[in-house]
């Protein structure tokens, strides 16, 4: 049996009687096949290549049938690529497929992309994605020949993001970073413990903005923010400061009931608090 297309998507119970998600390719013999190697069904205590016939996978030792079949043909002639983030490291925008690739046409682009995994995500990256990314959509789209108005750059021609809700250039964002630096630079670190907040930043009454290049960890115990606090006419800059080896005498902001950041505050600036809230764009 010859089948054309290049692959096919199915889920199926496992052995636990949790459907699985697998992908496949599909040989003349009907057989189903992942990277050159059967996908084979675990019943009996044997090892049972799963077939193809009629649209549906089956096993013929044990009987089992998936739960669903479906082909990337459609998939293909809508795949496109959805923007995620900015790489701060780099100061890139990335971006992922919009769906799965058949493993063939996967090759193709493969090494234009890297992979997030949990620790990046951890260490910064502020995207909440883990999975295959890339920084050069144009070369993608291009070897997957997508469809003109599913390209980036047209999806952006049709949703422009413009004036103030448009996202800051590199330029732009250092430029601003610069000067809330040099804002802080004289003021002197106030004495004593400081509460600013008692949830996570920003659920209280503040506005809490991160500094993108330097976004704050918790865990590492690094990073830096500005916290707006109209109601207490305060801005303050706050950076965390309990990383291993850090000197700690001079922290006065409790986070989570410890003095876990340095922080210097001055009386609200319409001025200053506008440079931060172009931070969060």
């Amino acid at each position: 049996m010859t089948v054309n297309e290049d692959s096919i998507r199915f889920t199926i119970l496992n052995n636990n009687d949790i459907p699985v998600d697998l992908t496949a390719t599909i040989g003349e013999d009907g057989q189903l096949y992942r990277c050159g190697s059967p996908i084979y069904c675990n019943c009996n205590n044997t090892l049972t290549p799963y077939l193809y016939l009629d649209g549906e996978v089956y096993c013929p030792s044990c009987g089992k049938k998936s739960l669903r079949v479906e082909t990337f043909t459609e998939a293909i002639s809508n795949i496109h690529l959805d923007y995620l983030g900015t790489d701060y490291n780099t100061m890139q925008d990335l971006y992922k497929l919009s769906d799965t690739l058949p493993y063939s046409t996967w090759n193709i682009v493969a090494d234009l992309f890297a992979k997030l995994t949990p620790s990046d995500v951890d260490l910064g990256y502020k995207i909440n994605y883990v999975g295959w990314v890339t920084s050069n959509p144009e070369l993608v789209e291009e070897r997957l020949n997508v469809r003109e108005e599913l390209r980036v750059c047209n999806r952006e021609k049709i949703e422009p993001v413009t004036g103030q809700n448009r996202r800051l250039s590199e330029t732009e964002t250092f430029d601003i970073i610069d000067k809330l630096h040099e804002v802080f630079s004289v003021v002197e670190t106030p004495y004593g413990e400081f509460q600013l907040f008692t949830a996570k930043p920003g659920q209280e009454y503040g506005v809490c903005v991160a500094n993108p290049l330097y976004p704050p960890n918790p865990v590492i115990g690094n990073g830096e923010f500005w916290y707006i606090i109209e109601a207490e006419n305060e801005i303050w800059y706050v950076r965390y400061n309990f990383s291993d080896g850090a000197d700690r005498r001079f922290n006065n902001v409790l986070i989570d009931f410890e003095l876990k950041a340095t922080g210097k505050r001055i009386a609200y600036d319409e001025d200053v608090a506008e440079l931060i809230r172009r931070l969060e764009k």
